[in-house]
C-alpha cells in the first residue's frame, strides 16, 4: 500500500500504467455508488447490532459493491497530459487494474459539493460512459492534497 501524499500516488499511478506517459497529479477516490451503498450498510447494520454493526455494515456494502462492478473500494485516479485513468486500488489478482478511462479531449468534467465531500463528474462525450467520483478536501484527510490536484486539473 502507497502513502496518501501526492508523491506516492503519483509513483504508484506510474508503476501501474507502465506507459511513459507524464502523471500529472492523482488521488484517491470513492465511486458515488459506494457512498450510497456505505449508508445504506451502516443503516442496516446499526439497527441489528449497534455501533459496530454501522461500521461493518458500511465496510460490507462498500466492498460488496464495488467488486459487484468489478472495482475496489478505493479507485486511484491518475491524470496525464491526454487522459485520465481511473485505477483499482488493491484489488488482487483478479481484478483489472485499469477500471476506466477518458480521454481528456472528450470529458466533460464537473464538480458538486456536499460539505467537506466533493463529487467529480466525468462524462465522455463521444461514448456517453459516465462516472461519478467521491473526493474530500477535508484537512483531516491525508488524501485532500491529490484530490485537490485532480479537481483543479480537471476543472481549471
Amino acid at each position: 500500500m502507497t502513502g496518501h501524499d501526492e508523491a506516492s500516488m503519483i509513483a504508484e499511478a506510474i508503476a501501474t500504467l507502465d506507459d511513459g506517459d507524464e502523471v500529472l497529479g492523482a488521488g484517491f477516490f470513492g465511486a458515488h455508488d459506494l457512498t450510497k451503498a456505505a449508508t445504506l450498510g451502516s443503516a442496516g447494520g446499526g439497527i441489528l447490532f449497534g455501533s459496530l454493526g454501522a461500521i461493518v455494515g458500511m465496510l460490507t456494502a462498500k466492498h460488496v459493491t464495488a467488486q459487484a462492478q468489478g472495482m475496489t473500494r478505493m479507485l486511484l485516479v491518475a491524470v496525464t497530459p491526454t487522459m485520465i485513468h481511473v485505477m483499482n486500488h488493491e484489488g488482487g489478482p483478479d481484478v483489472q487494474k485499469e477500471f476506466m478511462s477518458f480521454r481528456r479531449d472528450s470529458v466533460e468534467a464537473s464538480v458538486s459539493t456536499l460539505g467537506a465531500s466533493k463529487y467529480l463528474h466525468l462524462t465522455d462525450t463521444e461514448t456517453g460512459a459516465k462516472l461519478v467520483l467521491h473526493g474530500t478536501l477535508s484537512s483531516l484527510s491525508p488524501q485532500a492534497e491529490g484530490d485537490r490536484i485532480v479537481f483543479d486539473l480537471l476543472t481549471a
